[in-house]
């Protein structure tokens, strides 16, 4: 009989995957992932069929930490502003509080080992978020290009967070102006 899988473990790989990969990107050897979780290099295997599997598991739970935090929240029947501004903190909250998780999905996002399938789960229950972004698409400079909103969104945040780490006495100058400049894009 199969012995059955610890989700310690697995958890142990995906966070090892993440230190890994923030240090050494997408090509970093599996067997240095398997050596930072503590395991053999086919325990990893167990888990995780192939690294590409390991990879799209990995962009999935980053996305739905992520999208949790987005969710949380969330003001649906609140103004416009008030919207994009809960999305940029969360999402700027969870960008400078993970620099290494930030700088994983970044590098998942456009890699094309990451399937449309794992893609597209990852948005459930983002309804309220969808329509808000939707309506910042439809306002200002967004009108005439779609999905640019999220784009610029990403960016911004990026941006922001790097600015932000280590200067904590202007992290709030640095948030508020990251998404002054976003909200000046909707006018």
């Amino acid at each position: 009989m199969a012995r059955a899988k610890s989700p310690e473990k697995r958890q142990a790989i995906l966070t090892a995957a993440i230190r890994v990969i923030a240090a050494q990107g997408l090509e970093a050897p599996t067997a240095k992932i398997a050596k930072e979780a503590g395991i053999a290099e086919g325990s990893l295997f167990t888990y995780f069929e192939t690294k590409d599997v390991l990879l799209n598991q990995l962009y999935l739970e980053l996305k739905r930490e992520l999208n949790h935090g987005l969710r949380t929240g969330f003001p649906s029947d609140a103004r416009l502003k008030d919207r994009a501004r809960h999305i940029w903190d969360q999402y700027l909250d969870w960008a400078a509080s993970s620099p290494e998780k930030r700088k994983v999905l970044t590098m998942l996002k456009v890699s094309d080992r990451v399937t449309e399938a794992s893609r597209s789960i990852e948005s459930d229950g983002m309804e309220s978020l969808k329509i808000a972004m939707a309506e910042i698409g439809e306002r200002g400079a967004f009108a005439a290009a779609p999905g640019l909103p999220t784009t610029v969104l990403t960016a911004l945040v990026d941006a922001t967070a790097e600015k932000m780490t280590g200067k904590a006495k202007l992290n709030q100058t640095y948030r508020d102006a990251g998404f002054d400049v976003f909200w000046r894009a909707t006018k």
